[in-house]
């Protein structure tokens, strides 16, 4: 059952209320480490975005993939919440990436 609904309906399934919420701390409690997969060719942009999002009060796990292969493989090792990608690599990018997520059938 999901978080949907109302704010009492929330309340009942979700265990925590949206005045908690504000934060996020409550919601990042709820669901743990945020399992990060960045594609990326560059290490230093790659830090750069894993500290925003400590910056944001998250403690991500991260990997960063620089090629369709390695994305594919990360795809099916782990399960991940999310995808961040660079638009443009060298043989490799956003659309492409982003074509390998919907074919991977995921639910990310």
């Amino acid at each position: 059952m999901g978080c949907a609904g109302g704010a009492s309906t929330q309340r009942r399934r979700c265990g925590f209320s949206l005045a908690r919420m504000d934060t996020g701390a409550a919601l990042r409690e709820t669901l743990g480490p945020l399992r990060l997969l960045i594609v990326e060719d560059s290490a230093d942009d790659a830090e750069l975005l894993l500290r925003a999002v400590r910056q944001s009060g998250y403690e991500p796990t991260a990997a960063r993939v620089e090629t369709a292969a390695a994305m594919r493989a990360a795809l099916h090792d782990k399960p991940w919440d999310l995808i961040l990608s660079d638009y443009h690599i060298p043989g490799f990018g956003g659309m492409e990436a982003l074509r390998i997520a919907k074919e991977s059938g995921l639910d990310l």
